[in-house]
């Protein structure tokens, strides 16, 4: 279950790199000691956000990079795992919010 799980985080994170999505945001002393884990697998999140998120001003154009965060991915919101672990709990059971396209694969 792990490995099958790993796997998919690890097509995440290659595709991140290939893409040149920054890594992860490591701790200050940690990035000052090596700015390169941020990139690294050992790194990356265990339950990464589906997407990838971009600083944009609030009519959605890009910032500019004097303002700008850039851009990353994040992990899972600890909301979407304790929603997805209720489901689990519930799975058959026609509890709202729990039918269908649910990432609980995730956590099988």
């Amino acid at each position: 279950m792990i490995e099958e799980h790993l796997g998919r985080v690890r097509a995440i994170y290659e595709a991140d790199r290939s893409e040149g999505v920054p890594g992860v945001h490591l701790p200050q002393a940690m990035a000052v000691k090596n700015p390169s884990a941020a990139e690294s697998w050992p790194w990356f999140w265990f339950l990464p956000s589906a997407r990838v998120w971009a600083d944009r001003e609030d009519d959605g154009t890009p910032r500019s990079p004097e303002r700008a965060y850039g851009r990353g991915r994040h992990h899972i919101h600890d909301i979407m795992i304790n929603r997805e672990i209720g489901c689990l709990q519930h799975e058959g059971s026609g509890v709202p919010g729990c039918e269908g396209g649910s990432s609980a694969p995730l956590l099988k």
